[in-house]
Order: structure tokens, then C-alpha cells, then sequence
């Protein structure tokens, strides 16, 4: 079943599982803008997945695959971190990392999430990042 199929049960899940669809998304975009400007690999900032200002296009500052909202970091009670690799001797970017930390830790109910550009995601339910070494979700 399709995130967008869930019907959730209670508020926390719904965070939880809208948290990870938000990862999910930004991962698409990730992957998207990697493929649309191959000469960059990913992006320098999150925000570059984000809205051009109105009037422009699409561009590698600003490649309007996510929302704003999404861009700006935070979205359903998550908190988004995105960290690009440094660029290699080609100049271009082929790393990165993303956590989605809740905002409001509530426990168990509100993991954290971690993935690179591997696309294995890692979670934890422990108060605090997700990392490299947590399990991942199966």
C-alpha cells in the first residue's frame, strides 16, 4: 500500500509516516536534480530543490522540485537537514546526507530518520539523530 493510501490511526503516526514520505521526496528530488544538472551532481543546499522566485525558471539555484515548505527544512512536525558531499576533483557533488529529526520528541512514535546517496533509510527511536549505524528500515 502507497504512503498516500495509509489511513493513520492517530496523529502520531501520521507525523511519522508524513515525515518519512517528506524524506522520500526530498530523495526524489535529490536524485532528479543530480540527473538535470549532471555537471553539479546534487545540490549545495536543500533550498536548491526549492521554487524559483515568480517569474523564473527552473535553474540549479532553484530547480522547483520540492514545495517551499519542504525547501525551507521543516514540514509535519519534522525538521530536515540535508549535507552535501564536498565536491570532488571533477567539481561536482556525488554525496550527501539527510536526517528528518520531529521537532517534538514524543517517544518511540517519533522516530528519527537518516540516508545518503545509497538510499538506505536508517531510523532510530531514540532521542536524537538518526545516523550511519542505526538499523535500517525494512
Amino acid at each position: 500500500m502507497g504512503l498516500a493510501a495509509c489511513k493513520f490511526k492517530d496523529s502520531t503516526h501520521q507525523r511519522e509516516t508524513t515525515g518519512y514520505g517528506s524524506m522520500l521526496a526530498i530523495m526524489t528530488a535529490l536524485t532528479s536534480y543530480r540527473d538535470a544538472y549532471p555537471s553539479q551532481g546534487y545540490p549545495e543546499t536543500l533550498a536548491a530543490l526549492g521554487p524559483p522566485p515568480a517569474g523564473s525558471g527552473a535553474n540549479a539555484k532553484a530547480a522547483d522540485l520540492i514545495d517551499a515548505a519542504l525547501a525551507s527544512g521543516e514540514r509535519s512536525g519534522y525538521r530536515f537537514l540535508y549535507i552535501p558531499g564536498s565536491r570532488g576533483a571533477n567539481g561536482v557533488i556525488d554525496t550527501f546526507a539527510l536526517t528528518a529529526r520531529p521537532l517534538k520528541y514524543e517517544g518511540p512514535e517519533t522516530p528519527s530518520f537518516f540516508v545518503t546517496e545509497t538510499g538506505i533509510i536508517r531510523q532510530t527511536t531514540a532521542d536524537r539523530a538518526a545516523t550511519d549505524v542505526d538499523p535500517p528500515i525494512k
